[in-house]
């Protein structure tokens, strides 16, 4: 009783369609408890709390999901430790991917674990760009490692898979919203530069797609 009441309590929280307590009644519970019981439940488990909720956002989500990610490859067969410098230069540009997706509400109607989901794509996908830097970087480090291209391709096939089992969202639904959200964020920055600076950082720059005059009338409802 008490950890199917937490279920929709988190469910409340976090998604933004949660699961509807009859749901929860038939489906998992087969009518043993009633909604009464339900609400009391919650009330009581509130109670304990002192109501001191967080709401995870679209960070948390991002984060979870690369230890998902480094977790995956760490049981996969084979060496992957290029994989993994790669996955650190993926995460810092999925984290600017957060911060740019905040400046449209059209993009923040989603939920936010889609959202978090959205921002390891861009990072994994895209870093692949920065393959030079990368190893810059690890270099400065001192680790003796070169990232290739096959650490960037076994990287992205981890979180293709990933998406279909733990979100069942399929690569090609989370490229199509990654392609109408680089447009808009690029239709925003060219809009408002100056203002904008600090949220689209110079490697977000290089990643934004060629302006297109259809963009106008396209993202006229940007807000």
């Amino acid at each position: 009783m008490i950890s199917m009441t937490c279920y929709h309590i988190i469910s409340k929280i976090v998604e933004v369609e949660p699961i509807d307590l009859n749901s929860i009644k038939v489906a998992f519970c087969h009518n043993k408890f009633t909604s009464e019981q339900f609400n009391e439940t919650e009330a009581e488990i509130f109670s304990t709390l002192i109501c001191e909720i967080e709401t995870p956002h679209v960070l948390e989500f991002a984060l979870y999901y690369f230890k998902v990610l480094r977790f995956y490859l760490q049981v996969s067969p084979g060496e992957y430790t290029g994989a993994e410098v790669y996955l650190s230069f993926a995460e810092s540009l999925a984290k600017n991917y957060v911060r740019m997706i905040h400046v449209d509400l059209d993009i923040n109607s989603h939920r936010p674990s889609f959202l978090g989901a959205a921002a390891v794509y861009y990072g994994v996908l895209y870093s692949s760009h920065f393959m030079t830097q990368i190893n810059e970087q690890a270099r400065h480090l001192r680790r003796k490692i070169k990232v290739q291209e096959q650490d960037a391709h076994v990287s992205l096939q981890a979180w293709h898979l990933i998406l279909v089992k733990l979100l069942e969202i399929s690569p090609s639904q989370m490229q199509t919203y990654l392609t109408e959200t680089m447009k808009r964020a690029a239709y925003i920055h060219l809009s408002e530069k100056q203002q904008l600076r600090t949220i689209f950082p110079e490697e977000m720059h290089r990643l934004l797609p060629p302006y297109d005059s259809e963009w106008v009338r396209c993202f006229s409802d940007i807000i």
